[in-house]
């Protein structure tokens, strides 16, 4: 299957502290450090590929060193990088340092390439290799959300493509958020936001109650991540909570939800049902939570499938 994933892509360089107070405080012992690929794009595209998916990203990134170093990333993944557009532009980095609860506790942003963004960016071409697009970053495309967006989900449905998307709520000043993925919305069939994205998009806490909220637009799928606590999931015929399949004290949380929202899609569009593909999203993220970086720990579709019948959460 191949799938193209439209977003940001950054440079993340993250870094594990083992006493966070005293890395606030200007003094502290650095447990680990890493320099990697990141950004909702980047983790997508590797973890799909991981899964056994011909995944290919669109973003962009710098001509420069670091940029050249997520081309060499991507070419170590197996992954074709022909999409992927390259300015004048810095490409992106994001540092984070990371507490003992896996959780971002500082993260300090170069902005540069990923900024470049436009739309039209994304052409037929693209859109035509895809069996389907999987967009990410939406709300944190500052130049794309809207008439970016709306155009390449309305092409990929007119193409008979099938579509997903992912928000990253980024700005409280934001304004018109719901006209910005409104047309997207309308041609999407997989929509799987955060908890707090979603009270971010249209003020609504209640995951059932936002899945009503969203039902006009005619989704196939709509699922609220709640970290932790698991997800709730809705095909409007059926709905369910599943529960988090991780235990223990997350190592790194970020790239979790992009695993998630990544592998539903991948076992939704192999036939998997709503529990099924769920369970197995939730069993991807558990591997991402024990590894620091966006897309260290994710495995290939068979472990994961095993992890999820091993605990007896998949027949």
């Amino acid at each position: 299957m191949k799938i193209l994933c439209v977003g940001q892509i950054v440079v993340d360089v993250a870094i594990k502290s083992l006493d966070i107070d005293d890395f606030e405080k200007g003094r502290s012992t650095i447990d680990s450090f890493e320099v990697i690929g990141g950004g909702d794009c980047n983790n997508a595209a590797i973890d799909l590929t991981r899964l056994g998916e011909e995944a290919r990203p669109f973003g962009v990134i710098g001509n420069d060193f670091l940029g050249d170093r997520l081309i060499e990333l991507y070419h170590e993944n197996g992954i074709d990088t022909s999409f992927i557009r390259r300015v004048s532009e810095p490409t992106t980095v994001s540092v984070l340092i990371l507490g003992k609860s896996g959780d971002p506790t500082l993260t300090v942003i170069r902005s540069g390439a990923h900024e470049a963004l436009m739309p039209g960016d994304v052409t037929e071409e693209m859109i035509r290799w895809a069996d389907h697009v999987h967009m990410v970053s939406v709300l944190n495309l500052n130049k794309f959300d809207g008439e970016g967006t709306g155009r390449v989900f309305e092409i990929a449905h007119r193409l008979g493509k099938t579509t997903s998307m992912d928000l990253k709520a980024l700005n409280p000043a934001l304004a018109n958020r719901m006209q910005l993925v409104e047309k997207a919305l309308s041609n999407c069939d997989v929509f799987l936001p955060s908890h707090y994205e979603v009270e971010f998009l249209c003020g609504i806490r209640d995951p059932e109650k936002a899945a009503e909220f969203f039902a006009p637009f005619g989704l196939k799928v709509f699922g609220c991540k709640m970290g932790a606590h698991g997800v709730f999931l809705t095909d409007y015929h059926t709905s369910m909570y599943l529960p988090s399949l991780y235990e223990g004290t997350p190592v790194d949380v970020i790239g979790a939800g992009d695993a998630f929202s990544s592998t539903f899609a991948c076992a939704w569009k192999r036939g998997y049902d709503l529990h099924d593909a769920g369970v197995l999203a939730s069993a991807a993220s558990a591997f991402v939570l024990d590894e620091v970086g966006c897309t260290t720990g994710m495995k290939d579709f068979d472990t994961v499938l095993r992890y999820a019948k091993e605990r007896g959460a998949i027949k």
